[in-house]
């Protein structure tokens, strides 16, 4: 059977599905988690795409049958902007979340014990606060020192033993 498309794809005529551009059309590409089953994605920071014309936003995909867990979603006005919008924007999640101190965006915090005290008791009122949290500032989160110590553990089993002793993903120096 002859190839009818070689002439095409060799002089650049070839349209293929990425050509095509309907009005209103957006692109999107799929930020997937590192591991199959149980992830869940606990911030999504979009500061760096956010400057690229173009870029319409990071959609969490809410999967009521969990095939798709901790997916996001970035969407763009053309493929190229969506493509460099992937690359930018960061999906942070639970996983090994144990494993790599310092926490917060500027890494004040070695414990996964501070964490938990700075958001029971430790919260300042700021312009990016949350309002959810923002509502808790006069009580705190309330939980009490088993509490903390129960969400410690819970974020314990979160690490991925087979993971972090695959000598495949071990440092190469």
């Amino acid at each position: 059977m002859p190839a009818l498309d070689v002439p095409a794809k060799s002089d650049g005529t070839a349209q293929y599905g990425l050509d095509i551009h309907r009005p209103g059309m957006v692109y999107g590409i799929p930020l997937i988690p590192p591991t199959r089953y149980g992830s869940a994605v606990r911030g999504i920071d979009e500061s760096v795409a956010e400057s690229l014309p173009g870029y319409i936003g990071a959609v969490l995909i809410e999967d009521p049958t969990s095939t798709l867990e901790g997916w996001v979603v970035v969407a763009a006005e053309t493929m190229p902007i969506a493509l460099k919008a992937a690359r930018a924007v960061q999906v942070a999640t639970l996983r090994n979340i144990a494993l790599t101190p310092p926490y917060m965006h500027d890494g004040r915090f070695n414990t996964l014990e501070e964490v938990i005290d700075h958001y029971n008791s430790g919260l300042q009122n700021a312009p990016a606060l949350n309002p959810a949290l923002a509502m808790t500032m006069g009580t705190g989160l309330m939980l009490s020192d088993q509490d903390k110590s129960d969400l410690v553990a819970f974020l314990h089993t979160l690490t991925d033993q087979a993971l972090i002793t695959d000598p495949r993903y071990a440092s190469p120096f």
